[in-house]
């Protein structure tokens, strides 16, 4: 296990716990064990004094205890009557949650409070509609661990090329848009400003600091809003496959999640790594609501190759999968630093970023555990 001075060891500490003790879900005094269900976040709202009479005790107290999953509260697994329409949280509130909701307190984030006010993160935001939301969510979440962020609006290209230069940011951020795509919702030019401009040059700057050891969090959403991730996932995932063929992965698909991951074997669906870092003080992750998922594309044969047709994979090319969708798609994917490249993290649902959703479950604490574990 990695020791890094900025690294709470109580978080560690229970990592390790849940990683080698069975830990007892769900269970009564009156029956047997259930296994846990996903959980689909309910869009109806109710009292929040209706909510605060159906939580739970917190079940976790002590940084040595094993991590036990308390029971939702019932009105949370209700399934929404829209999957088709583009669900808005509305304001969605944490309370509803809370019994079963992740580790208390800030030992429990996998870095200490006020080791981070030397680190800086670069945030390249491609996608306009995101951009009231990001930096009072995600953002805030990583000023409050002392994070210093610039952030960069989708026509604010030329300011991103210019603060990556400086050489001052340990951590990346790209969150890509459709690149021209155009729908009832939302506008997005962002394709303009990269093709016409600044596409080479930008794929070019952020490659050079990959390999320079930097650290990249990439993020996409359901089709087609993974256009930028995908040019710079051309360039850096080559592999050979099986056949010893030139492959890369690429992302692609539409599927409809909004439910809530639970700890446990990531290549099951609905699960993400009980034993990585980055899940550190986590016990459920919101998946955000429609998600793409990753592809390995032959070029030589130049077909895609969807990694879950057959099975649930824990690699996809030299990606460990770190999470599974609710629908049986990697969702989340991690590659630790090799031949002087940095540490990557893809993540296919930044639709878990929107502020009406931000304090479902997770959030918070997996953005900020992520810059943290991206750093080396």
């Amino acid at each position: 296990m990695e020791q890094k001075s900025y690294y709470n060891q109580e978080s560690i500490q229970s990592n390790q716990s849940r990683a080698t003790k069975k830990v007892q879900q769900y269970s009564s005094a009156s029956g047997p064990q259930q296994k846990p269900q996903q959980v689909q976040v309910n869009l109806q709202t109710e009292s929040r004094d209706s909510r605060q009479q159906q939580q739970q005790p917190q079940s976790i107290s002590t940084p040595n205890s094993v991590p036990q999953r308390a029971e939702l509260p019932a009105t949370v697994p209700k399934l929404m009557d829209q999957p088709n329409s583009f669900p808005y949280l509305g304001g969605y509130e944490r309370s509803e949650i809370q019994a079963a909701d992740n580790l208390g307190g800030a030992v429990y984030d996998l870095g200490k409070d006020g080791a981070f006010n030397d680190y800086s993160v670069l945030v390249m935001m491609f996608i306009n509609f995101l951009d009231n939301d990001w930096p009072k969510c995600a953002g805030a979440a990583l000023k409050q661990k002392g994070f210093k962020v610039t952030y960069c609006k989708c026509n604010e290209v030329d300011k991103f090329l210019k603060e990556l230069k400086s050489g001052q940011y340990k951590v990346v951020w790209i969150l890509s848009s459709g690149g021209g795509y155009v729908d009832s919702w939302s506008i997005d030019s962002s394709r303009t400003f990269l093709k016409d401009k600044y596409k080479e040059q930008f794929l070019s700057a952020v490659i050079s600091y990959h390999k320079s050891g930097g650290g990249l969090f990439l993020w996409g959403d359901n089709e087609p809003y993974y256009y930028e991730m995908n040019l710079i996932l051309k360039q850096i995932t080559e592999f050979n496959n099986d056949e010893a063929k030139p492959s890369y992965i690429q992302f692609s698909g539409n599927t409809f999640g909004n439910k809530v991951l639970s700890y446990g074997d990531p290549t099951k669906p609905g699960e993400f790594d009980k034993e990585h870092l980055i899940f550190s003080g986590i016990n459920y992750l919101y998946e955000g609501v429609t998600i793409c998922y990753p592809v390995v594309h032959s070029s030589v044969k130049d077909t895609f190759v969807d990694p879950s047709v057959e099975c649930i994979r824990r690699t996809v090319g030299e990606f460990d999968v770190l999470a599974t969708s609710s629908n049986g798609k990697p969702v989340i994917l991690k590659a630790e630093k090799k031949n002087g490249c940095g540490r990557v993290i893809i993540d296919s649902g930044w639709t878990k970023l929107y502020s009406s959703g931000w304090t479902t479950v997770g959030q918070a604490r997996y953005v900020v555990n992520g810059c943290v574990w991206l750093l080396d």
